[in-house]
């Protein structure tokens, strides 16, 4: 998607749809583009509620992620891949070398979402993988949120469609774009004009003064 055509049709989605939803391959730069997505719109007083899922890197090693609720800042953990990360105790779930702790990570999750669907503007789930579909309640959650008819922004592991075909069902009523290092300094580049069309007649201008993960 480099031609302002292909554009014109992805805004035009967005516009009519309301929800956005990133996929690519690892690395491709979905997670920077929902960043500068979610700052313009904060600077469109938008607010915004929701989850990222950040790794956590010690001595150059991914050795851990997280859960952090976009609106207050509360934070857990999602999986580690070394359980002296942690405190002892807790339901757990292996998925390949990580460990889900599925009780830490759905008590933020849960909160997040909650809080998302009764005062948030727009909704930012990134992501929806195979570590976070290993929480016991995260996807009736999810369906809710994108049933909730309020503007979504999700980033999506790009097997989701073999891993649950009825969730990338619902993914398929708003608008799915495909990220990778063809297309993504062009789109990250036009996310004022998203959040543009993401935010009309969502947002307030009281809104968006929340804390955020960006800063």
């Amino acid at each position: 998607m480099q031609s302002r055509g292909e554009f014109n049709r992805v805004l035009g989605c967005v516009k009519s749809r309301r929800s956005l939803h990133i996929t690519g391959p690892p690395g491709s730069g979905k997670s920077t583009f929902v960043e500068r997505l979610a700052e313009a719109l904060r600077g469109r007083g938008c607010r915004l509620g929701g989850f990222t899922a950040p790794e956590v890197r010690r001595g150059g090693r991914r050795v851990a992620f997280k859960i952090v609720d976009i609106a207050s800042g509360e934070e857990a953990y999602l999986a580690v891949a070394d359980e002296r990360l942690v405190a002892p105790g807790g339901r757990r779930a292996r998925h390949g070398r990580y460990v889900v702790l599925v009780e830490e990570a759905w008590r933020v999750m849960y909160s997040s979402l909650r809080a998302a669907l009764a005062s948030a503007d727009v909704i930012v789930v990134d992501e929806v993988g195979p570590m976070e579909l290993a929480v016991p309640g995260f996807r009736e959650a999810l369906v809710e949120v994108l049933r909730s008819g309020k503007p979504v922004v999700t980033v999506f592991h790009r097997r989701l469609r073999s891993l649950d075909p009825g969730l990338y069902k619902l993914l398929e009523r708003g608008c799915i774009v495909w990220l990778d290092e063809g297309n993504r300094g062009y789109l990250t580049g036009l996310a004022g004009e998203i959040a543009d069309a993401l935010s009309s007649e969502a947002c307030s201008d009281s809104g968006g003064q929340g804390y955020s993960i960006y800063a």
